[in-house]
Order: C-alpha cells, then structure tokens, then sequence
C-alpha cells in the first residue's frame, strides 16, 4: 500500500492543544483516517485537520499502525502500549 503523507487526517484539539496521547486510529472503508485521544462524546467543534506528515511528528509510534487495512481501527491503553487492530464494527 502506498502512502500518501499529504492526506489529510482527523483528530482532535486535545490531541493538538493538550498533548492527548493518541490511543486509537480508524482507517475508514473510504481510505480517511482519525487519530483519537482518550475522551469520548466529541463533536464536530472538537475536531482538527492536518496531514499525515504532520501527525506522524507529534507521534511517531503511530507509523506502527499505517499498514492498518480500509475499514479497520486499532486501540491501544496507553502511548507506549501495543496496538491492537479490530474492525470497525466490532465496538
């Protein structure tokens, strides 16, 4: 699979603004990806747009998980855990 670092991502102004370490990544059916932090019941005001590049600078464990196949997420408990990948739909 060939990766686009100029794409754009989703994550959030905790990730951004408070150092939130990123604990889980979705990589949607549609090839969008989402890197989230712990906190839940985020809204569209919470979000945050940039590029792959530039996620992969605020973290660089998350280059573990770019193989992560369309329609696939993985978790992990904390920023130096291993990364466990689910589907989507088994939330």
């Amino acid at each position: 699979m060939e990766i686009n670092y100029n794409q754009y991502v989703i994550t959030t102004k905790y990730v951004i603004n408070n150092n939130s370490p990123i604990i889980r990544v979705i990589h949607e059916k549609d090839g969008a990806w989402q890197f989230l932090g712990k906190e839940e019941n985020l809204s569209e005001s919470d979000a945050f747009v940039l590029s792959l590049e530039e996620i992969l600078c605020l973290d660089k464990t998350l280059n573990e998980v770019l193989h992560l196949p369309l329609g696939k997420q993985a978790y992990r408990t904390s920023s130096k855990g291993n990364w466990i990948a689910s589907d989507i739909d088994d939330e």
